[in-house]
């Protein structure tokens, strides 16, 4: 789900301090958040008494967060978020005025100042940003010290902060040390987002899926957990559009085809019920679902709804609109195809079953997508020998469409591996992760260290 880099991604979920007398607008405003509700939360902290306070207003600066992580090429959005950081820190500091160990103020006040280190990085300030990120740490350390019953809310913004000054490149590196930037831990980070995620009073949900997005990153690859903290959230959260979409998107990229389309379903069938979830929001799970929809060549359902989103132009983020168009451009061009004419007679309510697949693909000049098609099927079944044929002739074809190629690489490996020719299916997956981007790209390599079985 978050779009940003991972100091963002993690740092904005730094929760409020749990203090003696709670405030339950904080909760409901959470609770809108968790489904996308963005003009509710800001009717709700505007309307609400306490609106001065500095936790309330972190969380005006934190819904318009939320509104550019679905939409963060906004600049309208870019302009608000800066004007709302600034508006949390006032109040926060000015308690600090009076009290500088005030725990409340101390978590609010670098929380806010760490948001706004991480959009000036955004805004390529990277001296700017160095300075307020030390200013927050600094705050949060403080705040960690003071409260004693702050339990694990100032872990989020100090794991995030380890996390991310622990993987920063050389180069940002050395300007940490020109600026005395105190340096970060990666099992540190993890360890106070973990725990953060087990005790955080109002954002458990937020901290599974920060976790999620850390261990499914480049720098770790650890998919297997990124699922777990996913599973987590989902099973906190059961009726959440975010956790739901987290748990799309994550699938996706992991060619879970099914999966992700089922927590699509799940996500869009309870913004029904609501009747206000945010349109980028609903624009971004339907974004996904048609990716998912095509990858699984459900060609026509994928078709029907990305042309539905490039109708609703320009209410969606330019992102979204893309995807839908690039969706469009490609069941275009699969529904234009002979064969696919062909394969669909008779059979109109979904993909034919294996059985006429491979009868398809065995005719004289077959088209290479029917074999790709006709190996998932068998795979699906468990029959590696009999998937690897096909699938061979549809790599070897040069009439394959270039973005079906890494799925064909990666459905060649799924084959080998239920073969039990392990070398031959790492090959497979090496070719798949080299060569052209595609939905699914990670489950090369989540299967290169986890061999693929049926069901996986």
């Amino acid at each position: 789900m978050p779009k940003s880099i991972i100091l963002a991604a993690a740092l904005v979920f730094a929760g409020p301090a749990a203090a003696a007398s709670p405030d339950p607008v904080l909760s409901e405003v959470a609770a809108l958040l968790r489904d996308g509700r963005f003009d509710a939360a800001d009717r709700t902290l505007r309307e609400r008494p306490g609106s001065g306070t500095p936790a309330r207003a972190f969380f005006t600066a934190f819904v318009t967060y939320w509104r550019l992580v679905y939409d963060e090429e906004n600049p309208a959005l870019h302009t608000e978020f800066e004007e709302r950081l600034h508006a949390a820190i006032k109040p926060a500091e000015a308690r600090l005025g009076s009290d500088p160990t005030d725990p409340d103020a101390l978590l609010w006040a670098g929380t806010s100042r760490l948001l706004l280190a991480q959009f000036r990085a955004q805004q390529d300030q990277p001296f700017a940003a160095a300075r307020e990120a030390k200013r927050a740490r600094k705050l949060l350390e403080a705040a960690r010290a003071a409260g004693r019953d702050l339990n694990a809310e100032p872990l989020f913004g100090l794991g995030a902060y380890n996390y991310a000054a622990d993987r920063l490149p050389a180069i940002v590196k050395g300007l940490r040390a020109l600026l005395a930037l105190p340096g970060g831990n990666r099992e540190e980070g993890l360890a106070q987002l973990s725990r953060a995620a087990a005790e955080s009073r109002y954002f458990s949900l937020e901290s599974r899926i920060v976790l999620a997005t850390l261990y499914s990153r480049k720098h770790e690859r650890r998919y297997d957990l990124a699922l777990e903290e996913t599973s987590k959230a989902l099973a906190s959260f059961p009726d959440s559009i975010v956790a739901h979409h987290g748990a799309a998107r994550l699938n996706l990229s992991l060619a879970r085809l099914d999966v992700a389309a089922a927590h699509c379903e799940r996500a869009l069938a309870r913004a029904r019920s609501l009747g206000d979830v945010d349109p980028a929001v609903l624009g971004t799970v339907e974004s996904i679902l048609a990716r998912a929809d095509l990858a699984a060549f459900r060609v026509e359902a994928a078709r029907e709804r990305a042309a539905a989103l490039v109708a609703r132009r320009p209410a969606l983020p330019r992102d979204v609109l893309q995807t839908a168009r690039d969706v469009v451009g490609e069941s275009d061009a699969l529904l234009g195809r002979p064969a696919w004419k062909g394969m669909r007679r008779g059979t109109p309510q979904g993909p034919p079953d294996a059985e006429r697949l491979v009868a398809l693909a065995s005719e004289p000049a077959a088209d290479p997508v029917i074999a790709l098609m006709a190996g998932r099927a068998l795979i699906a079944r468990g029959d590696g020998a009999g998937a690897s044929k096909w699938l061979a002739a549809a790599e070897k074809s040069r009439e394959l469409p270039s973005w079906l190629l890494g799925p064909c690489r990666l459905a060649m490996g799924q084959a080998a591996d239920l073969q039990g020719l392990r070398s031959k299916a790492l090959a497979c997956y090496r070719k798949a992760a080299d060569g052209p981007s595609f939905p699914g790209r990670d489950a090369a390599y989540f299967l290169s260290a986890t061999p693929f079985s049926p069901g996986s």
